[in-house]
């Protein structure tokens, strides 16, 4: 009943938010996959030229797009998607501008401005541009990561520790919890440790943004920073690329533990990664493909402690080894296809793939005499984009978006044996594995914009549907076998303790057994936020950024109401569980919070008019997911 209530709330909220925007008549894109290209068009004069007709023609895939300026020459082509465009503006009693290369960068607002010259429509006055300087319309500060800067990243950074390479990115004195990741539009956060969820292949990437500043109303879920990911399409030509590297021990430097022992052999590795892309026309100006496929291996040992040897060996049962393999294989997928259905309507299609493996990937040296972290760490994600652009006129456009992903994260022990722990070495299972990890994410998001006069406005909603499973507990492995003294002590009888060797009553000092199995529940939580903009320009000079923002976390924890507790309770015929059992589960959920209104309110300020300086400033309230 209560969660019922939960839902009819929130639809009443959507319901209640799409009549104010129909009343506005304000459609609006977040900008998560294009930018904006505003500017004025005047005479020689400086005199300002309205109803003057400006166009945007992609030269990667020829789809244009035509606005016209407003009564004091401005104009807004909003929302385009990032590439290289051709800018062009007529008006009557004015030779055609032309400006041959015009680059647009996810998230960016660039400002082009013409002076037209006094002539006839039919001639044409090649227009020159220079480097943008600063982005004088937008309060928030961040960086585009351009194609070019793509290809020249080197991999860095620290790691996930639940999932196997993935990088683990914090802003601002953030965590992974407090940053926002899109993809191509869709949400790429792991809802469980926060976060990266899925790596994408080197060569599907075409940019990205990072926004650390933000004071628009658009993003939201983090206190930290934004990254707005793009992928690459295809275009009227036929392009693809292939790369490989190849790299051994015997191509590799000794580092300076190794130079220690330099008589000593190096240690095996082994790594190859290789990949390529290929993207096209299947239909010029209609329909593209593209596709890119990576693939890595890598093969090395981590050295067991020498001194630890013997007391391994002494272990029944157990064969010591003065290396531990760590091999790691990961496959990474994605396949676009785009579609430019009429001069109103396009779509794009997006899925990708990763899949990957690394037995013992979870051993660390800096403990050396813990042994039972041979865990090997299985990753399997998928994910689909659906993404649909309308545009209605000159001055407004619809952007819908589906995605659906999924993650699943096995963890298993390399071996069946129990758990044995000594005082210098522990062997065997992990305790805490098998364990698993399931999430299921479905995502739906509707932004819509709409120009009049100096006011870009913007309104939207995104709602995410995650569904969390698998299991995890402590003891799963069931068997730990805890002794008293190390290998070596108790099998050669060093103290006098133990006669028998292993076999001496009282050389265990405690044996664990659990039985049961964890709760493989799944229990969907829904997120939904709502937003409007207006994005205000007061003056050539000044613009303001005005927003409200508005989210709900709705049942975001699992409840529990039959782990491995309540199993053994059971079991034992324990009255308690009865009543335990009874109430567990409604303790786990949480209260939707209705209240997390979040004003945003920001300005640029170019003082001099010349693009050179910028004074930016802002002020928000930002709520954590």
């Amino acid at each position: 009943m209560i969660m019922t209530s939960y839902i009819q709330t929130g639809l009443r909220l959507v319901a209640a938010f799409f009549v104010f925007v129909t009343l506005l008549a304000a459609p609006a894109a977040a900008q998560v996959t294009t930018g904006n290209i505003t500017g004025r068009v005047a005479d020689a004069q400086g005199n300002v030229v309205p109803n003057a007709s400006v166009t945007a023609r992609s030269k990667a895939t020829g789809r244009s797009r035509t606005t016209t300026t407003n009564d004091v020459g401005e104009y807004t082509l909003a929302d385009l998607p990032a590439g290289t465009y051709e800018l062009s503006v007529e008006a009557k009693g004015f030779s055609k501008a032309l400006l041959s290369e015009l680059e647009l960068n996810v998230g960016a607002t660039v400002t082009q401005n013409f002076d037209l010259k006094p002539g006839e429509i039919s001639e044409t006055v090649q227009v020159t541009s220079e480097a943008a300087l600063l982005q004088t319309t937008t309060s928030e500060l961040g960086r585009n990561i351009t194609p070019t800067e793509v290809r020249e990243l080197r991999p860095v950074g620290n790691f996930d520790p639940t999932k196997t390479r993935v990088g683990n990115i914090g802003f601002n004195g953030g965590d992974g919890r407090q940053l926002d990741v899109n993809v191509d539009g869709g949400d790429n956060k792991d809802n469980v440790v926060g976060s990266l969820l899925q790596n994408f292949a080197y060569e599907s990437i075409q940019e990205f943004q990072v926004l650390q500043h933000r004071w628009t109303a658009e993003s939201g879920r983090s206190v930290g920073a934004v990254v707005n990911v793009v992928s690459k399409s295809g275009t009227n030509e036929f392009h693809g690329s292939l790369f490989g590297t190849y790299r051994n021990e015997k191509l590799r430097a000794r580092d300076f533990f190794e130079k220690q022992s330099p008589s000593d052999p190096k240690p095996k590795f082994n790594r190859e990664e290789f990949g390529g892309s290929i993207g096209g026309p299947i239909k010029k100006d209609k329909l593209f493909f593209f596709a890119a496929v990576e693939r890595f291996r890598e093969r090395q040992n981590i050295l067991v402690n020498p001194a630890l040897l013997p007391e391994i060996a002494a272990i029944p049962g157990v064969t010591a080894s003065p290396t531990i393999p760590t091999p790691y294989n990961d496959t990474l997928l994605t396949a676009k296809i785009d579609h430019h259905i009429s001069d109103r309507q396009s779509m794009f299609y997006r899925y990708s793939f990763q899949k990957n493996d690394s037995p013992n990937d979870q051993f660390d040296p800096s403990q050396p005499g813990d042994l039972s972290n041979g865990n090997t760490n299985n990753n399997k994600l998928h994910s689909f984009v659906v993404n649909h652009t309308y545009t209605f006129g000159p001055t407004s456009l619809n952007q819908f978006s589906f995605q659906f992903q999924r993650f699943q994260n096995d963890i298993l022990s390399v071996t069946t044996n129990p758990n044995i722990v000594f005082p210098s070495v522990q062997s065997g299972a992990n305790v805490n594995v098998p364990q698993e990890t399931i999430e299921r994410k479905l995502q739906f998001r509707d932004d819509y914009s709409f120009q009049m006069g100096n006011h870009a406005l913007k309104a939207g909603v995104n709602y995410i549907n995650t569904k969390l499973g698998g299991f995890f507990f402590f003891g799963a492995n069931g068997y730990q076998v805890i002794f008293f003294d190390d290998p070596l002590t108790i099998k050669n009888n060093l103290n006098g303790k133990y006669p028998q060797g292993f076999a001496t009553p009282g050389a265990v000092n405690e044996i664990t057994f659990s039985t049961g199995a964890g709760d493989t529940s799944q229990s969907p939580f829904h997120q939904l936020a709502l937003y409007l903009q207006d994005d205000y320009k007061v003056t050539p000079r000044l613009t303001l950024n005005l927003g409200l923002r508005w989210d709900a976390n709705i049942r975001l924890l699992v409840p529990q109401t039959n782990n491995r507790t309540m199993q053994i309770l059971k079991q034992l015929n324990d009255p308690r569980a009865r009543a335990i059992a009874g109430d567990a589960g409604a303790v786990a959920r949480t209260t939707p919070s209705w209240r997390e209104f979040q004003p945003r309110v920001g300005f640029a300020w170019d003082p001099k008019g010349d693009g050179r300086t910028v004074v930016r400033g802002g002020f928000g309230i930002f709520y954590d997911q």
